[in-house]
């Protein structure tokens, strides 16, 4: 593996004590979002994400707790299994959303 010029010829280090910081970092486009969503004063939400079990389920699951009617697009969202599909959408389904599409491959 080369060596990127942006580090200066050496390979860039994650720092244990800053992960806190990486996650606050990696979600701040998350808190606007959610603010944004919040000021349109719409109550239906169509969702859909990289990784159905993370990026698509848990906003799903937080904005039907907020009080959201949720539609996920299974076919827009995809996973590592079958499994791992399977039980992300049981478990968004428990939730009490309706899913618009869903696509298996």
């Amino acid at each position: 593996m080369s060596n990127s010029a942006n580090f200066k010829a050496a390979r860039p280090v994650i720092d244990d004590d800053d992960g806190v910081m990486l996650l606050i970092g990696h979600q701040s486009g998350m808190f606007q979002t959610v603010a944004a969503v919040k000021e349109t004063v719409r109550k239906t939400l169509i969702i859909a994400g990289t990784i159905t079990s993370a990026c698509m389920a848990f906003p799903a699951i937080s904005a039907i707790s907020e009080g959201y009617k949720v539609f996920v697009v299974i076919g827009a969202s995809g996973t590592h299994s079958k499994m791992a599909e399977d039980i992300t959408q049981a478990r968004v389904v428990q939730r009490d959303d309706e899913q618009l599409a869903s696509q298996h491959r």
